[in-house]
């Protein structure tokens, strides 16, 4: 529920790729419709053209919670908070050449609640806007440590009672690294796949 709203969001879609860009229903809270459709990649308000634009969003896919806060692409947007909800991800793990993907769900709710920072670009040409959004990654629990064997990273998942909080639904938001502990392995659950299918996000 977002602001008293009960929102349903129909995930019912193929794999969701990041490198193709996807426009995303994500869910914001100080609009009078707390859902909006964005593109996966943030452009940073001082994208000067399109064409630089398009070209940030092959590196803003994911933002380290940790350095948000100093990097020039995510530090205008530390207050610009949002999340996707998504029934299940997936995950490369490294078994020397092989990489094979597990599919992460949760193990309490419907859903995950994936924490982005978003940004509404405006072309200075034509005043024309993009909306778009980053997810935001911290340390790997042990769990995902095991699975993202390589770089170690996972999604800052948010838990139904921390979204007022993050969202700033009732007050202002609470500092973004208030939510730099990862989600407890114990609340997911993952397996392993021939191949990634079904609603999921190929995340890093």
């Amino acid at each position: 529920h977002i602001k008293g709203q009960s929102v349903v969001i129909d995930m019912d879609e193929p794999v969701i790729k990041a490198f193709n860009h996807p426009a995303l229903p994500v869910i914001v809270s100080h609009t009078e419709t707390p859902v909006h459709h964005m593109n996966w990649g943030l452009i940073p308000p001082w994208a000067h053209s399109l064409t630089q634009a398009r070209e940030l969003q092959k590196m803003t896919l994911n933002a380290k919670i940790e350095t948000a806060r100093t990097k020039p692409a995510f530090k205008q947007c530390l207050e610009q908070r949002c999340v996707l909800p998504v029934t299940a991800f997936f995950e490369w793990q490294t078994q020397g050449k092989t990489k094979i993907p597990y599919q992460i769900v949760p193990s309490k709710w419907a859903v995950f609640l994936l924490a982005g920072l978003y940004h509404e670009w405006q072309s200075s040409i034509d005043g024309s806007g993009i909306k778009s959004f980053t997810l935001l990654t911290t340390e790997a629990n042990d769990l995902m440590a095991d699975i993202h064997n390589t770089k170690k990273r996972m999604p800052v998942i948010i838990e139904e009672h921390q979204l007022s909080d993050w969202l700033g639904v009732d007050q202002p938001a609470v500092e973004i690294e208030s939510f730099i502990s990862p989600l407890h392995s114990n609340l997911m659950h993952a397996h392993a796949l021939e191949r990634p299918s079904g609603s999921q996000l190929s995340l890093f």
